[in-house]
């Protein structure tokens, strides 16, 4: 009953292409089982309203595109090669534009919850919830070899409360349970 693909960004950013030529492959094999896929979510980097566009066509009905950061400075040193491929206010206008052809509570991107204020963070998640995009945080858990070795993440009880005030947004803004479902990575608040 549903789909989810995530492959990153290809050079060229031909990505738009291998996966419309995918969901259309899936399609067509769900079509000679007399099958249809209800749900096909994607991650993806940002994308134009044209691709977005070609993306629904395709038969993707939700789509992610992970700003990482809500912070615009620390977007910058946090995300260097997707601030300097597409930037911060392209990312957000690219999150408002997919919310309007895919639907309001449809499109996703996820953050690295630990890595700025929690005020930075809620204000970004509110922003984007008045715009029909979810904001979802999965907590930093820095890794060995990173640059970031040696960084603690908040606490657990930081984390829980970060995810309390989440919920009350959604809730504020008329979000419902099956929509925060829709999304895999939503699942850690339930």
């Amino acid at each position: 009953k549903k789909f989810n693909l995530s492959g990153g960004t290809l050079p060229g950013r031909q990505e738009i292409d291998v996966y419309v030529e995918t969901m259309e492959a899936v399609g067509e094999a769900l079509e000679r089982v007399g099958r249809q896929s209800l749900a096909n979510n994607l991650a993806v980097a940002a994308v134009s309203p044209e691709n977005a566009q070609r993306l629904k066509a395709a038969g993707y009905t939700k789509i992610s595109m992970d700003l990482e950061v809500w912070d615009k400075n620390l977007f910058a040193g946090i995300c260097p090669g997707k601030a300097k491929t597409v930037g911060w206010q392209r990312w957000v206008e690219s999150l408002e534009a997919a919310a309007e052809i895919f639907g309001r509570g449809n499109v996703r991107s996820l953050f690295v919850s630990g890595l700025e204020p929690k005020s930075s963070f809620l204000e970004g998640a509110d922003y984007l919830a008045s715009k029909g995009v979810f904001a979802c945080p999965i907590p930093w858990c820095p890794n060995p070899g990173s640059k970031l070795e040696g960084h603690r993440t908040p606490t657990p009880g930081w984390h829980l409360g970060l995810a309390e005030e989440l919920v009350k947004i959604w809730q504020r803004h008329g979000y419902t349970l099956e929509q925060i479902c829709e999304f895999p990575a939503a699942r850690i608040f339930l």
